[in-house]
């Protein structure tokens, strides 16, 4: 396993336990990353127990190419988004990302519309609950919304 998809994975599970507690909707994104990335229920035991020892702080280092930095900051967002919920532990961990990784507004923008997109089609193809699709359509007007009043 690469580095990259080691960390994304950690940040992943970091993400999912932010708000104390895994969902079903996340417990099943995360089953559903580490089965794309052939992961053994030992590694994934292991990425699991290193999630809360993240330095957050060392990603630029870990994720030196951009694209994989956009990626990460994607991912965090899509584990956010995926309960249907924006607990706010969550959104914390995500701005402490725009921070550490130096992703200005219209970036994260982009990405958290992305996540959204990625997030549609895993609900469709993986028959994840039906109130995420209501909250996240909500959410996406909200943003409208305030992005129409700036």
């Amino acid at each position: 396993m690469s580095q990259p998809e080691h960390m994304i994975y950690r940040v992943a599970y970091q993400m999912a336990m932010a708000d104390g507690e895994i969902s079903a909707n996340e417990a099943l994104i995360l089953h559903l990353f580490s089965s794309s990335l052939g992961l053994s229920q030992d590694q994934m035991a292991e990425l699991k127990a290193g999630a809360s020892d993240l330095d957050l702080e060392k990603l630029p280092e870990l994720f030196p190419k951009r694209s994989d930095q956009i990626q990460l900051f994607e991912t965090a967002c899509l584990m956010a988004m995926v309960d249907g919920k924006s607990d706010l532990e969550e959104w914390n961990l995500v701005m402490k990302l725009c921070e550490v990784l130096k992703i200005d507004r219209p970036e994260a923008q982009e990405s958290l519309n992305a996540a959204r997109q990625r997030l549609y089609k895993l609900a469709e193809k993986h028959n994840l609950l039906p109130e995420i699709m209501a909250n996240m359509e909500a959410e996406e007007s909200d943003e409208s919304a305030e992005s129409d009043e700036s």
